[in-house]
């Protein structure tokens, strides 16, 4: 009989680490579950860390492969599992003892194609970075979900949701290995548009621990592809679901904000064409005062040393 969630864990050089995310899924309150491990090609002792915890319970299983990103990670993860529910947890990571069983209760008591759960963010020396709570609690369509999801009133990537297995198309594990930005929100899209009943709830289900040197925090623009890649993967879903017009508000306020902190980052960028053409687009539908300041700095690159500057004195005022 296949278990009631799959877990799945990608995991690249994680030897230090992997021990407590496992420990904190044994101990669960809520036990027909399956936890699938995916070696990304680890350098470190990962693998062998791996095999030695999973003589311990034979709902482990692990997969090696070389060394293909994230996203093919989870993707063979996904491929390996069975359970009815995937549930995605990073390495680093870890959960609250009653996470699944507050997930998958209330699956089954609101009959949910998705249940978001609320979270806590560390840093490495568990200071609390933040706590993910959702202002509006209950069961909402996709179409009620997607308003709050573009808002950042519900889930955005992969992580503290349950997802039901029937909702995962091919389309969702598609995203090239050398993209590295904005793969959660577009796999998190692209499962929400095959459900019909979603459930947002506070309970924590999810502790996130947050690398300062990570990827998100230190990535290094070069190039303005990687940024365009994500802006119009999201356009892309969107049109083929006809949402495009429903949602292009949300839609080109982050746009204009993901551009606009790759040219803080690397000024050089301003001039590339794709980030003027997105300020000409995105001018028109921008209602706030600080979007349009934005899209005339991308118009009009004189602009940018002064607002490096003034995001340089945001930054440190934040910090008194």
């Amino acid at each position: 009989m296949n278990p009631k969630i799959s877990i799945i864990i990608p995991i690249y050089n994680a030897a230090d680490l992997i021990d407590r995310c496992i420990k904190s899924l044994l101990s669960q309150t809520f036990q027909d579950y399956e936890i699938v491990i995916v070696d990304d090609g680890s350098t470190d002792d990962s693998l062998s860390v791996c095999k030695e915890i999973a003589k311990k319970d034979d709902r482990i299983s692990i997969f090696h492969q070389q060394n293909g990103g994230q996203v093919a990670a989870r993707g063979r993860g996904f491929k390996e599992s069975s359970g009815e529910f995937v549930f995605f947890v990073d390495a680093d990571d870890f959960l609250p003892k009653d996470a699944l069983n507050s997930l998958y209760s209330r699956a089954m008591e609101y009959n949910l194609d998705i249940v978001d759960g609320a979270s806590i963010s560390y840093f490495e020396d568990f200071t609390i970075k933040e706590k993910v709570i959702f202002p509006q609690e209950g069961v909402f369509d996709k179409l009620d979900y997607l308003r709050l999801m573009f808002k950042n009133q519900a889930n955005n990537g992969t992580h503290a949701c349950l997802v039901k297995r029937t909702l995962f198309t091919s389309e969702v594990f598609d995203i090239p290995r050398n993209v590295r930005l904005g793969e959660d929100a577009f796999i998190h899209l692209c499962f929400t548009q095959q459900a019909s009943r979603i459930g947002i709830f506070n309970d924590i289900v999810y502790y996130y621990v947050q690398n300062r040197n990570s990827i998100t925090n230190n990535y290094v623009y070069t190039s303005i592809r990687p940024v365009e890649y994500q802006i119009e993967s999201i356009r892309k879903i969107l049109e083929k679901y006809d949402q495009f017009e429903m949602f292009k508000h949300p839609f080109y306020n982050r746009a204009v904000g993901h551009l606009i902190t790759a040219c803080i980052r690397n000024p050089k960028l301003v001039k590339d064409p794709y980030v003027y053409r997105i300020a000409n687009e995105s001018y028109p539908v921008i209602n706030s005062l600080s979007g349009k300041v934005y899209c005339a700095v991308m118009k009009y690159p004189f602009f940018l040393p002064s607002l490096r500057k003034l995001n340089k004195l945001r930054k440190l005022l934040n910090k008194i």
